[in-house]
């Protein structure tokens, strides 16, 4: 299990009893945090999102190169590249009505093709089996 060297904690509010107490009463909270997640005891969620709905660079808050999320209509995670394909999908799962629109699709986006039983690439021009 990964652990944050004393040297590079957050120096705590109350001292410690020991080296490896790392209690929440006496830990600074932002370090209680963090320690958490070096250690694997919290999860990560991602933004949810539809084909439709996904976030987009002219939205009130823009989508940013590298955010990622996951697409509920083709069951499966994504990022925006920000390059002009736009959005790169990694193992997706769909059938031959919801695959991935390719308009701004980035070439090797891939996933499974229920309809199809097959996995599939978008090679930049038509989807491919793989």
């Amino acid at each position: 299990m990964a652990q944050i060297d004393n040297a590079d904690r957050i120096h705590n509010r109350i001292p410690a009893e020991n080296e490896t107490d790392m209690t929440l009463l006496n830990a600074n909270k932002v370090m209680a945090i963090l320690d958490k997640i070096v250690n694997g005891s919290y999860r990560q969620k991602d933004k949810i999102w539809t084909t439709a709905t996904r976030p987009s660079p002219s939205d009130p808050i823009p989508v940013e190169v590298g955010e990622k999320g996951w697409n509920t209509t083709i069951n499966g995670p994504e990022s925006y590249t920000g390059s002009v394909y736009g959005w790169q999908v990694h193992n997706g799962a769909w059938t031959d009505e919801n695959r991935p629109p390719t308009t701004n699709l980035c070439p090797g986006s891939r996933g499974y093709n229920i309809t199809r039983d097959t996995n599939e690439y978008w090679s930049g021009a038509e989807w491919r089996a793989s």
